[in-house]
């Protein structure tokens, strides 16, 4: 089995396998970046040692050419985010981006605003950090709370994309006045969202506005308008009277509701869900089937959504702008 070396020291050698795998051998003077045959029973690098490792995979696989650089650039996932700008990142099995596009034009725009070819290469935490940081700056965010964030991720392992999802809506949540809404996705739900242009996170939440609307609605306008007024309107249907509950593929995380925290509410009577926190998974034995009503799982992050007006106080902006 063909490998190559990403690390070494005095005893010990790292490498990654074709396969993907990064295991520790002794060290036979080899080089980083050299490639070798492994033989079999090779133990695997400990937990400390690759947690260094693969913060230097990106320097250590320069040559593109071998099995490293092919490991490091073979697509492994796909992480989106919606205000309204809509963007989405295609990352290795390192979490590095490998590729950014704007979905929508004001996805465009706020990337236009950014280098991206600094983003490339960089941990998608960090992208996504910086693509906040732009979209606060462009005037996206109001100073009061009802600013949220939807994440939505797919990577070819569900507790690689667990573990993405969580660390990502950390980090948001770690940002005043800005509620995370994340979403685990399939590569089925990735394909359809593009069909309709859009992110798999706008697909999500128009998708769970229209299991509570009694009417059908216009999913082209829907998917131009922005997160805050599908939560908006989300709330209006509704009435308070439970929370957005959003399909996550095979399990479920929460959404913010205008009147209730997710610790706090109480279950709706006519349609009683188990309440979840903002970690937590449903299994997928809970989920309710979907009905010719439209009826669907939804979502709810925790705070209050509140309407929020423009700074100068006039009327709300137009249909499919998001500040």
């Amino acid at each position: 089995m063909k490998a190559v070396i990403l690390d070494t020291d005095k005893n010990e050698a790292t490498v990654m396998t074709e396969g993907g795998d990064i295991i520790g051998i002794k060290n036979n003077g080899y080089e980083i970046g050299q490639e070798i045959i492994l033989r079999s029973g090779k133990k695997r690098a400990s937990i400390n040692r690759i947690t260094g490792i693969v913060a230097a995979v990106a320097a250590a696989l320069v040559i593109t050419g071998g099995i490293g650089g092919y490991a490091y650039y073979t697509p492994y996932g796909t992480v989106s985010l919606d205000v309204n700008p809509s963007i989405e990142y295609t990352i290795n099995r390192f979490d590095r981006v490998l590729e950014v596009n704007g979905i929508n034009d004001d996805g465009e725009d706020i990337l236009s605003g950014l280098d991206t070819k600094k983003l490339i290469n960089t941990n998608i935490e960090a992208a996504i950090e910086d693509t906040i940081e732009q979209i606060d700056a462009e005037g996206y965010f109001s100073d009061e709370d009802g600013n949220y964030v939807v994440l939505a991720a797919s990577t070819k392992e569900e507790a690689h994309t667990d573990t993405l999802l969580t660390s990502l809506e950390g980090n948001v949540k770690q940002r005043q006045n800005v509620e995370p809404i994340a979403f685990k996705v399939t590569d089925a739900e990735i394909t359809e969202a593009h069909s309709q242009g859009i992110s798999p996170g706008k697909k999500m939440m128009v998708d769970t506005l229209e299991g509570v609307s009694d009417e059908k609605l216009d999913r082209g306008e829907w998917n131009r308008r922005s997160v805050r007024d599908i939560v908006n309107e989300y709330d209006r249907l509704r009435d308070g009277a439970d929370k957005i509950k959003a399909p996550l593929g095979d399990e479920k995380n929460t959404l913010p509701d205008n009147s209730m925290t997710t610790q706090q509410a109480p279950e709706s009577p006519e349609k009683p869900v188990p309440e979840i926190s903002g970690q937590e998974m449903v299994s997928p034995d809970n989920r309710p089937e979907m009905t010719p009503s439209g009826n669907k799982p939804g979502m709810t992050p925790p705070g209050g959504i509140q309407e929020m007006a423009p700074r100068d106080g006039s009327s709300p902006p137009p249909e499919g702008m998001g500040r």
